[in-house]
């Protein structure tokens, strides 16, 4: 799977961290129809043991700032962090649920709407 993240200070984009991960199991097509990544995109990326380490030091001491991150992305993340025995703590917005909460003209909440 791919991880892609961009850090902001004070409006501007200061940095960036992005890998595809191996997941060492078979992605299943829906999962692909959403996401557009294949088995052969990361069939030699590196295990996500080895770029724990690195996505939470770029993380660290940051807000995190995603959609739909609190219900899916941060539940992998808070999970492998655990395994290693590291710890992912960060204060997070979701920024599917502050849509949901204004009144907007959308047919529905998806990313793409």
């Amino acid at each position: 799977m791919g991880k892609s993240s961009i850090k902001v200070e004070k409006g501007r984009v200061t940095k960036k961290f992005s890998t595809f991960v191996n997941p060492e199991i078979h992605i299943p097509e829906e999962a692909s129809r959403v996401n557009n990544i294949t088995d052969d995109m990361v069939a030699d990326a590196p295990k996500i043991n080895d770029v724990m380490l690195d996505f939470l030091e770029f993380t660290k001491g940051c807000i995190i700032s995603g959609y739909n991150n609190i219900n899916f992305d941060n539940k992998f993340i808070a999970r492998y962090a655990r395994e290693l025995n590291l710890t992912f703590d960060n204060e997070n917005i979701d920024v599917f649920i502050l849509a949901r909460q204004k009144p907007v003209k959308a047919k529905n909440f998806k990313l793409t709407s």
